[in-house]
C-alpha cells in the first residue's frame, strides 16, 4: 500500500536506564505551566539513542516560596480545598495554570477518540481532572489524557489518585514542552504499568509516542499529516490525527 501523501513515521530507541532517579531534577526560572482539561502511514526509520542522566528541568509554577516540605498526606489533604490544582514533587508542591482554547480542543479531542475506540475494551479513558501517581518516584500529576485497562488501582489511603495507567498523554506548548518530554517523562516512565506516552503538538498534526518494549527500553515514533494514523499496540487500537485535530485552526501560535 502507498503511504499516504504528507503522512509518514520515524522511529528512535531509547534504552532503559540503569537505575531510578534519586533526586529531583534541577530547576531553572520557574515558567508558568499551562495544562488542560485507521489510516494510513508513511515509511518508518529507526536509529537508537542511548539514554544517559536525564539533565531535565521542572517548569512549572511554584507556590509562594517557603522553606518547608510537604508530606504526601499533606498535599492530598490540601487539593481537598483547593480553588485550583497543584502537582506535588519531591516535597514540593506546584501551581497548575490554566490552559489555551486550542489546547484543551485538542486534548478533548484526543479523549474522546480514545473513549470511542476504547467501546468494547476493558479500559476507560480520563481528561485531566485524575490525579495519577508514579510510585517508584513519587511524582504526582495531572496528565492531559491518561488511560486506564482493567480495574483502577489507587495509591494507599486514596480514592482518586491512580497508580496504574497504561497510556499517558501530554498536550505540548512552549512552557510545558521541556517537562513533558524530560521531567516528566523520567519520572513517569517507571510506572510499571505504563506502555505508551504520547506527545501531542498544538501547531501542527502530529503525535509522539513512546512505546514500552519487553526489555524496558522505549520506541519512539511520530505520525504527522491529518491522512496519518498512530497505532498504539498496548490498547490495540489506531489513533486517527484527523479526529485528533478536528476543528483545529494551525495559524501561528503566540508564546504560551
Amino acid at each position: 500500500m502507498r503511504p499516504a501523501i504528507g503522512a509518514f513515521s520515524i522511529e528512535l530507541i531509547i534504552q532503559r536506564k540503569p537505575s531510578l532517579p534519586r533526586a529531583a531534577p534541577a530547576r531553572q526560572p520557574i515558567k508558568h505551566r499551562e495544562r488542560s482539561n485507521p489510516n494510513r502511514r508513511g515509511p518508518t526509520r529507526r536509529t537508537t539513542l542511548a539514554d544517559n542522566k536525564c539533565a531535565c528541568t521542572l517548569i512549572l509554577m511554584p507556590l509562594p516560596r517557603t522553606d518547608r516540605r510537604y508530606r504526601e498526606e499533606e498535599y492530598l489533604e490540601l487539593e481537598k480545598s483547593a480553588d485550583s490544582k497543584s502537582e506535588f514533587f519531591d516535597g514540593e508542591i506546584f501551581a497548575v495554570a490554566g490552559a489555551s482554547f486550542r489546547r484543551t480542543l485538542i486534548s478533548m479531542n484526543l479523549g474522546a477518540e480514545l473513549n470511542a475506540l476504547l467501546r468494547g475494551k476493558p479500559c476507560t479513558s480520563h481528561s485531566s481532572d485524575l490525579k495519577v501517581k508514579s510510585e517508584p518516584t513519587g511524582l504526582i500529576a495531572y496528565p492531559d489524557v491518561s488511560v486506564i485497562c482493567g480495574p483502577p488501582v489507587f495509591a494507599e489511603g486514596t480514592g482518586n489518585v491512580v497508580t496504574n495507567p497504561t497510556l499517558l498523554a501530554e498536550v505540548l506548548s512552549d512552557s510545558t514542552e521541556a517537562y513533558d518530554r524530560g521531567a516528566k517523562f523520567e519520572l513517569s516512565r517507571h510506572i510499571p504499568a505504563l506502555r505508551e506516552y504520547l506527545l501531542v503538538s498544538q501547531r501542527a498534526p502530529r503525535v509522539e509516542r513512546f512505546l514500552r518494549q519487553s526489555d524496558g527500553a522505549w520506541i519512539w515514533s511520530e505520525a504527522t499529516g491529518l491522512n496519518a494514523g498512530l497505532d498504539l499496540p498496548s490498547l490495540g487500537l489506531t489513533l486517527s490525527l484527523a479526529n485528533v485535530f478536528a476543528k483545529v485552526a494551525f495559524e501561528p501560535l503566540p508564546k504560551t
